[in-house]
């Protein structure tokens, strides 16, 4: 059960970083950006879909 939150929360932060670091300048930042929402999205998706199955089939 942590470490699904673990994931979601780690998930969440990495999109908020990457809504920050895509404002700075650069296409420096825009690379770092997009793998920060990345990896973010691929973190945070599947525990929702884990958590909404389980929801559904209890």
């Amino acid at each position: 059960m942590f470490v699904r939150w673990f994931f979601l929360v780690g998930g969440i932060g990495f999109m908020l970083a990457a809504l920050y670091i895509r404002e700075r300048p650069g296409e420096a930042a825009d690379s770092i950006a997009l793998t920060f929402g990345l990896l973010g999205f691929f973190w945070a998706v599947p525990q929702v879909a884990i958590i909404v199955v389980q929801k559904w089939r209890a």
